[in-house]
């Protein structure tokens, strides 16, 4: 039991990692992964511009403490895929801040009815490419200088298959991967060998920490000195599953989830 506690706190001091909530203007980067319940929504916090991945979840992070972290910047929306727990709030932070802009995003491949098209077409305006808070000539250059996108989404998606629709991101060492079936994960994986093994330090577990999307060819391409966060409710929606639990223990990555630790800031 002692083993166990001493590793926890090893893992967290390598992280930089803080439980309590501050702004703290030394760390010119950080991550914040808050606690929303089910559901995704990280912030990557800078002086001049907040990028907040997915912006979903049962309930909405503290209002102030966004403010104080993202008021009166630059507010980039960058969403894997556009399921209720990964995009309830998008309307909410337009209204929080003025200055927002959602990554543009190809829907044209999407086969959907009328009521999530509706929810698309709110998803605007698009980033433009006179950021100067970024300093960005073309939209093509604000995706190449923002984040790497691992995995594009295709004609695949069905309203019955809907996390086949989804965007795997890379941003300064994080690894978003939404909810990407174990087919995707296969492939983007297979593709990205080197820039998951040795550029990944912290993840999101794909699809909460469910069963049915683990790859291991995933798994056998994590450090093992990185750290996975889980942003579920175990005892509404299992999740993560013990199925998921005993792939990290095997592999031997450590995890967080924020039903137990509550909002995370990683400082950069």
């Amino acid at each position: 039991m002692f083993n166990k506690h001493l590793n926890l706190m090893i893992f967290i001091c390598s992280m930089h990692l803080s439980i309590n909530l501050k702004n703290n203007n030394s760390y010119q980067s950080q991550f914040l992964v808050w606690n929303i319940g089910q559901g995704q929504w990280v912030t990557y916090i800078k002086p001049s511009h907040c990028v907040h991945f997915d912006v979903g979840g049962e309930w909405l992070p503290p209002t102030k403490k966004l403010t104080s972290f993202c008021g009166g910047k630059t507010n980039i929306i960058a969403l894997s895929h556009i399921d209720k727990d990964h995009i309830r709030f998008s309307s909410k932070v337009k209204t929080l801040f003025l200055n927002t802009c959602f990554m543009e995003q190809d829907f044209s491949v999407l086969n959907i009815g009328p009521k999530k098209q509706r929810q698309i077409n709110k998803l605007k305006p698009h980033c433009q490419s006179n950021i100067n808070d970024l300093n960005m000539s073309s939209k093509k250059k604000l995706k190449q200088n923002l984040l790497k996108t691992l995995n594009k989404p295709t004609s695949e998606y069905s309203p019955k298959k809907a996390n086949s629709w989804n965007q795997v991101f890379l941003h300064n060492g994080f690894l978003f991967p939404g909810d990407s079936t174990k087919k995707s994960t296969s492939k983007w994986t297979s593709k990205n060998k080197a820039l998951i093994s040795s550029k990944t330090n912290w993840a999101m577990a794909i699809h909460h920490g469910s069963h049915t999307n683990i790859s291991q060819a995933y798994w056998k391409q994590l450090n093992p000195n990185m750290s996975l966060f889980v942003s579920s409710r175990k005892n509404r929606y299992g999740h993560p599953h013990k199925k998921w639990t005993q792939s990290a223990k095997k592999h031997h990555i450590n995890y967080l989830r924020t039903e137990d630790w509550g909002h995370i800031q990683v400082l950069l």
